[in-house]
């Protein structure tokens, strides 16, 4: 076997092994994208400044560093969108924990695809997709973190939950 062909067959294999041993973007917080939510984790619908209809939730699996944990359902009460939001910190602080949980998330989804944004970073898995960003106001930030399935329609996502 010439060293080119070597080379080659031991790069499929790596990335073959990649894709068995990375953990796929599916949610957190005990939540799962494409699941159901339960009515009773449900405390009402709420209305982002740009329009989009969410739910406000008490999620299965809270962490310590968020305080609001929001929700979009599709028409069929899939879950296609979670976001956590921390409570509002110093603007070095938001960074400085952005970058932490960016790299936590990086170490969980080491083979997924990697976008640097403007204000945060992506990483990416098909159609799947974690966003953690730092949104600032004047002195303060909150840490923010987003899983978004694309194949989930969230167009109703003002339905009445289950």
């Amino acid at each position: 076997m010439s060293r080119l062909a070597s080379l080659s067959a031991v790069a499929c294999l790596a990335a073959f092994s990649a894709g068995i041993y990375a953990e796929p973007v599916s949610g957190d917080f005990g939540l799962q994208l494409g699941a159901t939510v339960e009515r009773q984790s449900i405390i009402g619908p709420v209305t982002e400044p740009h329009g989009a209809s969410l739910y406000a939730i008490r999620p299965p699996a809270p962490q310590p560093h968020y305080v609001e944990y929001f929700v979009g359902l599709s028409s069929q009460q899939r879950i296609g969108l979670i976001r956590a939001r921390s409570a509002p910190m110093a603007t070095t602080a938001c960074y400085r924990t952005y970058r932490a949980t960016s790299k936590q998330l990086q170490e969980r989804h080491p083979h997924s695809g990697y976008y640097a944004l403007d204000d945060g970073d992506m990483y990416y898995d098909g159609t799947r997709q974690v966003v953690v960003a730092c949104e600032v106001d004047g002195n303060s930030g909150r840490v923010v973190v987003e899983y978004v399935d694309e194949t989930i329609d969230q167009t109703e996502a003002g339905a009445v939950p289950p």
